[in-house]
């Protein structure tokens, strides 16, 4: 394929993930994802239309790192084994799609896991030109700071005080306590639970202030607990 001109940064990361990403993200809607044929290597570049106003590579690479840290919140609701994306090089491209020289590296470090694979269906059919759910959220997280920190958080709620933080920001979307019970509806009882677990552990230990819910959550299946909530109600 011909790359469209104007600023790209390859992203590194698992290939399924990688591969998820680019179906995921398509244009016309922005951001998106394209393929580049680098020195016999198969790079993903991710595409945004906003950095047309970026004259440094330097101002380019650090809106991606914004973007790929709310790409992977939002990846994992929807693949919640999704694994971190990073960013690589700054490329750009002339308006022939030829690339012309631009050099920032950043460094990039993966962590490899093996078994992974998605089922991909082919049908034939045309391809949707209307923005896809993860565009649709990113378009979101430009203008509401609650939901881009909530994406932010998400992408790294490998811990009990960032998943707290997801729920606290998602009821605090919905509107506070009554309106988020009325929206999680049969999952409210045990969002609570988890939520409680969640308050103890970001805290000292205290039985009187910080009770444990009976009986208390383990953190990986509250974990999915929540980004099961989150993908329905977002």
């Amino acid at each position: 394929m011909t790359n469209s001109p104007g600023w790209a940064v390859s992203i590194e990361g698992e290939k399924v993930d990688l591969e998820d990403l680019a179906e995921w993200l398509k244009p016309p809607s922005s951001p998106w994802i394209e393929t580049y044929e680098n020195e016999g290597k198969l790079v993903y570049l991710l595409r945004s239309k906003q950095w047309s106003a970026f004259n440094e590579g330097a101002d380019v690479i650090r809106d991606a790192e914004r973007l790929v840290g709310l790409l992977h919140g939002q990846a994992l609701l929807i693949q919640p084994d999704a694994r971190p994306f990073k960013t690589g090089t700054v490329f750009r491209f002339g308006d022939a799609g030829n690339k012309q020289p631009v050099v920032v590296p950043i460094s990039a470090k993966m962590t490899l896991s093996l078994g992974r694979v998605r089922v991909r269906i082919i049908t034939g059919k045309k391809e949707s030109t209307e923005p896809s759910r993860m565009q649709k959220w990113i378009s979101d997280a430009e203008s509401d700071s609650l939901k881009s920190d909530l994406f932010a958080h998400l992408a790294r709620a490998d811990n009990w005080f960032d998943l707290y933080k997801s729920m606290e920001l998602a009821q605090r979307l919905l509107g506070g306590n009554k309106p988020a019970a009325k929206v999680i509806g049969s999952d409210w009882s045990e969002w609570t639970k988890v939520w409680q677990m969640a308050n103890c552990a970001r805290h000292a230990p205290d039985p009187v202030k910080y009770p444990l819910p009976d009986p208390p959550r383990e953190f990986g299946p509250s974990r999915q607990f929540v980004l099961k909530v989150l993908t329905r109600i977002l």
